[in-house]
């Protein structure tokens, strides 16, 4: 539900006027340079949504290289259900199987065993739940702000878009939020925050996009002598199951 493979969630405006594309077709404009703007990306989740999108860009490269970064949303089609190691629910904003990932939540072993863990209860019968939001700015990481300066709660529950981009920011760049919060995918601790900072040459989206690509891709090799990384390992780390004992395994 809501595959980010195919349903076209993204906002985006170029110079043939506004759109909706898919992840694959996203990536392709970037290429092209061809993406002048988001409609749905709000100020503080622009440089975490760049920096998601440039490494999903380059690990896809570094799998399948090419002379120049492709326009065809095809390949990158193809080359994110490869990181996903063929699993397509890992790019999906909701699955109703917990056993299988979603996009950014890795899946549970069991209903049984963990679902108390996720506030699920029984009563007289009826399964309750307690979610952690119902409304998508309620999840993001300005959840920070207190409701003093941008409020809480003002986005319409039914916008996937809102959904995908609060999503991301809780999982990049959130620390711990208290009791029964047990962090993000994509940081190695919960008692920090993660920064952004980029020299750029280019504020342009496919530029900046383009040219960050490069250098990282650039940067692959001696990353993987330095920290020991097996040349083709787990990029997605949502599709396995979380030990809470062990958050590195």
């Amino acid at each position: 539900m809501h595959d980010l493979l195919h349903d076209p969630l993204i906002g985006v405006r170029t110079a043939q006027g506004e759109r909706r594309v898919n992840l694959p077709e996203l990536l392709a404009l970037l290429s092209a340079e061809a993406i002048e703007g988001y409609t749905g990306l709000r100020a503080h989740q622009a440089d975490p949504w760049h920096v998601f999108l440039v490494q999903l860009a380059a690990s896809i490269q570094a799998r399948r290289p090419t002379d120049d970064l492709p326009d065809d949303p095809a390949y990158w089609r193809e080359g994110l259900l490869d990181l996903a190691e063929g699993i397509p629910e890992a790019w999906q904003l909701v699955v109703e199987d917990v056993t299988k990932p979603a996009f950014l939540q890795h899946p549970w072993r069991s209903w049984e065993e963990e679902s108390p863990d996720y506030g699920v209860k029984t009563s007289r019968g009826k399964t309750v739940f307690d979610p952690k939001a119902s409304r998508p700015d309620e999840l993001d990481v300005l959840v920070t702000a207190r409701n003093h300066d941008v409020k809480m709660a003002r986005v319409e529950p039914g916008e996937a878009e809102a959904w995908l981009y609060a999503l991301l920011l809780l999982q990049t760049t959130s620390g711990v939020l208290g009791q029964g919060n047990y962090g993000i995918v994509r940081m190695n601790g919960g008692f920090a925050s993660r920064a952004i900072v980029s020299w750029v040459s280019s504020r342009a989206w496919g530029a900046r996009f383009r040219e960050e690509t490069k250098i990282v891709c650039g940067l692959r090799a001696e990353t993987i002598r330095a920290f020991d990384y097996a040349p083709r390992g787990v990029v997605l780390t949502w599709l396995r199951p979380w030990q809470r004992s062990d958050p590195s395994v």
